[in-house]
């Protein structure tokens, strides 16, 4: 890193000679310091599907600066972790800073919840089941459905009605997921299959 020297002196026409400080002509004390060049940087951050608050917030930080990150969910969401310059699971994340930074903050759909659950008034039932699942809806949509197992195969899959039976009898006993299409929203249930 480069160095900086800073002189510091009181009185009017300083000048420097041999280093010497001058000030109005008599002698003065001199003090000479060497200080690195001070470095600033900043952090972008990326969310969708939640938020994070930066503390402390602002622009630009002094490098070796501390940093907070906590991540927030939206509603139906849950927080996986950060990537980008950072890569980690906690949750609030302290970082140093010693660079620019981009850092995303990753979410993903709860197993089971959905933001459009609520006016559609999803219930699937019984759950845990034995094989045949009763599915209702309390509004009129259009749509299919599939179920999937827990290496994403769908084995099931049918129209979307108010009212609709699943059966997957034929299925071995395991975690299953019921995910309906309607229009631009998808809905998912996790579904347990126990004999």
């Amino acid at each position: 890193m480069e160095k900086v020297t800073l002189y510091i002196g009181e009185g009017e026409n300083l000048s420097i000679a041999d280093t010497i400080l001058l000030a109005n002509g008599k002698k003065q004390g001199l003090k000479m310091y060497e200080q690195d060049p001070i470095s600033f940087y900043s952090i972008d951050i990326t969310a969708e599907n939640g938020s994070v608050d930066i503390s402390p917030d602002q622009a630009e930080y002094t490098e070796g600066m501390e940093i907070s990150l906590t991540a927030t969910a939206d509603e139906g969401y849950q927080f996986d972790g950060w990537t980008g310059d950072v890569s980690d699971t906690v949750n609030p994340l302290i970082i140093t800073m010693d660079s620019n930074k981009s850092i995303a903050a990753n979410f993903s759909v709860l197993v089971g919840v959905s933001p459009a659950d609520a006016p559609l008034n999803l219930s699937v039932y019984p759950n845990p089941s034995n094989g045949i699942l009763q599915v209702s809806l309390s509004a009129s949509v259009r749509g299919n459905y599939t179920v999937h197992n827990s290496l994403g195969t769908i084995v099931e899959e049918g129209r979307i009605t108010p009212q609709f039976q699943v059966d997957l009898s034929r299925c071995s006993d395991g975690v299953y997921f019921l995910k309906l299409r309607t229009g631009s929203d998808i809905l998912v249930r996790k579904i347990v299959l126990s004999r």
